[in-house]
């Protein structure tokens, strides 16, 4: 009996020491969220549906954008990740926008990249966020890199960690990716979109048909 009792006890300690699973910070229409983001776990270095990168310079603003989309291999849905590198000479980062995420659920996460090789910037020092938030419209999503004065606290030679934004869109369309220090940085990024219902495709198809058998028509009667 002592011993059941004994197996008993440490497979209950057993089950308290196994981590917990990291909870999204789900954001809806006009919420925010002060600290730093979970890290998502499941940020790929390749595999991307498309990606995009460039160095742009805005005032005293030297930054490194880059931009992904890829399937959640979890949900089978669309996740989109962000990350900036401050570069130097330049001032420092204070904030990321994306946009646009109007009528689809945002999670936010925020992931440090460890791969040695790898899409993202995983040689400067990883920054995190010290807030999230999103704008009524549910539109544009934001992660703060800022002190408790408001000054930015990503400087020449850090990067942002990347903003991942997991959605429960299976369609994807060009989005907009900003850094944010008085100047603004930005490139093209994507952001989810509908799939088309069928019967609205069918629609559309019907209607092309239209006006090809209508220019038809006319060629004939001309």
């Amino acid at each position: 009996m002592k011993t059941k009792c004994m197996f008993t006890l440490l497979a209950l300690l057993g089950i308290a020491l196994i981590p917990a699973p990291v909870s999204a910070v789900v954001i809806a229409p006009g919420g925010s969220f002060t600290g730093a983001l979970p890290p998502s776990g499941n940020l790929p270095d390749s595999g991307f549906l498309a990606t995009n990168m460039g160095t742009i310079s805005n005032g005293d603003l030297n930054v490194t954008l880059r931009t992904a989309v890829y399937v959640d291999s979890v949900t089978g849905n669309l996740d989109f990740a962000y990350q900036a590198s401050v570069n130097t000479g330049s001032a420092d980062l204070a904030r990321l926008t994306a946009t646009s995420f109007t009528g689809f659920t945002t999670d936010f996460y925020c992931d440090m990249p460890i791969a040695a090789v790898s899409f993202w910037d995983t040689t400067s020092t990883s920054v995190s966020t010290t807030a999230a938030s999103r704008t009524s419209s549910g539109s544009q999503v934001s992660a703060d890199y800022r002190d408790a004065a408001g000054n930015g606290i990503v400087g020449p030679g850090e990067a942002t960690c990347v903003l991942v934004i997991k959605t429960n869109a299976t369609a994807y369309t060009s989005g907009l990716f900003q850094g944010i220090n008085g100047g603004v940085v930005q490139i093209t990024s994507f952001a989810p979109t509908a799939v088309p219902e069928p019967s609205s495709m069918a629609i559309a198809g019907l209607g092309a048909l239209g006006l090809i058998g209508y220019g038809i028509r006319r060629r004939r009667g001309a």
